[in-house]
């Protein structure tokens, strides 16, 4: 057993199951831990630009030298210079700061690498791996709608009973404006009842299959939900169930 130390800083820890032939002690469980003293400390390891549709959205590394020799650190790399924007600041004490900015206004997701070179000759260079997530101001849950397998005798049952529904919630993660104008299915399968949860934030839509509507196999639709805000959307779920 050994630890992959070339990536890692501070406290590191492995461990692995042995199976053994000893009746008593099938099993023992083995492991190993230590503490890389890295010659520069970063954090955090990942850069993760998280946010919604609007925000300021922002991170810092901070990058310290662990030795007397001064740190000198510079920008080689930014794979992604559309999304990102980078700014290094040097700061007292052997320590940086590098500033991103995330630059896409649309909801989005990414991912890029930045690339730092130093003048320590064990750790020339510094790679950093960016993940980028801008979320819509309008959250749709779940984006797919699947419906338990039905058969058909449970089918002729439940036509007498209440019927199998579930629920899709429509809701801003900002702001208190949310209005559900209409929705249209484009086979017109389901049944769908509107609620409003919380008044401009959060609707709840109350989903049915009609049974007599259904065929055996997989049975397909497509909820369009109107939505409107500051800027008018139009959301597409699809809608499965199937019929054994």
């Amino acid at each position: 057993m050994k630890l992959q130390t070339s990536i890692s800083q501070g406290a590191i820890s492995k461990s692995a199951r042995v199976s053994t032939n000893d009746p008593a002690q099938p099993h023992v469980v083995i492991g190993i831990k230590g503490k890389v003293r890295a010659p520069i400390h970063v954090s955090p390891r990942v850069v993760r630009l998280e946010g919604v549709e609007g925000d300021d959205i922002r991170q810092i590394i901070y990058i310290r030298g662990e030795r007397e020799e001064p740190l000198v650190v510079k920008i080689s790399l930014n794979s992604i210079p559309d999304k990102i924007d980078l700014e290094l600041k040097k700061e007292q004490n052997n320590k940086y700061e590098l500033r991103l900015k995330n630059k896409v206004e649309k909801e989005t997701s990414y991912l890029g690498k930045i690339k730092l070179k130093t003048n320590y000759l064990d750790k020339p260079e510094i790679l950093l791996h960016v993940v980028g997530h801008v979320r819509s101001t309008i959250s749709v849950k779940p984006r797919v709608l699947i419906f338990n397998p039905l058969s058909e005798k449970h089918i002729h049952r439940l036509e007498k009973v209440k019927r199998p529904a579930r629920s899709l919630f429509v809701f801003l993660e900002k702001g208190n404006n949310l209005t559900i104008e209409r929705v249209d299915l484009q086979e017109s399968l389901f049944k769908v009842d509107i609620n409003e949860i919380e008044k401009g934030k959060r609707f709840e839509l109350l989903i049915e299959p009609i049974l007599e509507k259904l065929k055996k196999g997989l049975n397909t639709d497509y909820l369009k939900i109107f939505i409107q805000t500051e800027k008018p959307r139009v959301v597409l779920v699809p809608i499965r169930i199937t019929v054994t």
